[in-house]
Parts: C-alpha cells; sequence; structure tokens
C-alpha cells in the first residue's frame, strides 16, 4: 500500500536543501525506486518536504542513504510522520504535472483563476 511521509524541517532554507540535494548526488545516491512523488515546499526560509511512496518497505530502503544527511545538518526533526494513502488518483496528478512542464509556468499564489 501507498504512504504518505511528511519531514517536519528545523528552519530548512532553500539554499539549506538544495546543499543537502547535491549532496545525495555527489554520494551518488540515485532517485530511489518506489518514490512516487518528492515535494518540498513551504517559505524559502522555512521548508518541509512530503514524498508518496510505493510502500513502507521501499522507503526504509532508502532512507538509510538520505536519514545521516538531514541529521547531520539537523534540518529535520525526529521520525517523519506517515499515513497510508487510502484511495488515489494518479491520473489526474500526472494530467497536471504534465501540463505544468509544458507550460513551464510557476503558479502564482496571488494569482485569481
Amino acid at each position: 500500500m501507498a504512504v504518505v511521509y511528511r519531514f517536519k524541517s528545523t528552519h530548512l532554507c532553500e539554499n539549506c536543501y538544495q546543499q543537502e540535494v547535491d549532496r545525495l548526488k555527489r554520494e551518488g545516491v540515485k532517485p530511489p525506486a518506489g518514490r512516487i512523488v518528492h515535494v518540498c515546499y513551504g517559505s524559502r526560509e522555512d521548508l518541509n518536504v512530503i514524498e508518496i511512496w510505493q510502500s513502507k518497505a521501499a522507503y526504509k530502503q532508502y532512507a538509510q542513504y538520505r536519514k545521516p544527511v538531514t541529521c547531520e545538518r539537523g534540518t529535520v526533526n525526529g521520525v517523519p510522520e506517515m499515513v497510508e494513502i487510502v484511495t488515489s488518483n494518479t491520473d489526474i496528478f500526472n494530467c497536471v504535472l504534465s501540463s505544468e512542464a509544458v507550460a513551464g509556468e510557476k503558479v502564482d499564489d496571488d494569482q485569481e483563476g
């Protein structure tokens, strides 16, 4: 069953987040099998992360590589919140992602639509 993990950060700024991503790449950590979506959100000075995984086992396999990076920097508070997904409509989600990639536009929260 698919699961959502929500990571609460401690003042994770955009620069720190990018440094963590770059370090994982330098260490040869590839995008993990089983991760469906990775979303970094929030203000540029206080970001959080949500990930959707195919299973708890898939997440745990990858966590062993990521945990040392985030713990060393002190950017993630303890164990992430985890909830199982009851239902999802990936067709709608994939359609939204594809249209945004084609449009190449950033969504402005202040725009009315």
